[in-house]
């Protein structure tokens, strides 16, 4: 029987340290392509070090998913011609811990259905599925109490741009704690 290893540590890099208790999954890629098929499961240790050996097959493509609750998933791409059987393969990597920032906007002083405020986002994740893109999001409207939430990566500032009316622009940054929110309150 020949044997691959995939071995290495994970680092939490919005708190620092080694990451327990995260799970690796890997996945085999059958050559010519199909479905990721599940090879084994394992969780890091208290350092963050993980290992996992597995049998050699004919598979031409390996993947790796970490995830672990209240942090971001990540997913790697390993391929056969990287791995050897005389020595494990190493893949060190880091994790980021999940945070919100959410954005309360209100029109306290209703002038007319013209009433605008934009926040411009400059920065943070756009690969998740509740994270948001960089860009602008417009509220319109004499009556207007709404709230744009965004996953972000914690222990990390969010900049943004407020432009009120298009006349009034506010360079602004929050700092969003792990594992929290962060409110900004946005009035106009």
């Amino acid at each position: 029987m020949i044997e691959f290893t995939i071995e290495g540590t994970i680092s939490d890099s919005s708190l620092g340290g080694g990451l327990q208790s995260g799970t690796i999954k890997l996945f085999k890629i059958p050559a010519g392509g199909g479905l990721p098929d599940l090879v084994t499961s394992v969780t890091s240790d208290a350092t963050g070090k993980y290992s996992i050996t597995f049998q050699r097959d004919k598979s031409e493509e390996y993947r790796i998913v970490f995830e672990k609750s209240d942090y971001f998933s990540e997913e790697f791409t390993i391929y056969f011609s990287q791995l050897s059987t005389n020595e494990a393969y190493v893949h060190n990597f880091s994790v980021e811990a999940r945070s919100e920032i959410k954005w309360i906007i209100r029109n306290v002083n209703p002038q007319n259905t013209a009433d605008q405020v934009t926040i411009q986002k400059l920065n943070g994740r756009t690969d998740c599925e509740d994270c948001c893109p960089i860009t602008s999001y417009e509220y319109t409207g004499s009556v207007y109490n709404d709230t744009l939430s965004c996953a972000v990566a914690g222990n990390k500032y969010v900049r943004f741009y407020i432009v009120n009316l298009a006349t009034e622009i506010h360079l602004d940054s929050v700092l969003c704690p792990s594992f929290g929110v962060a409110e900004y309150v946005v009035e106009f």
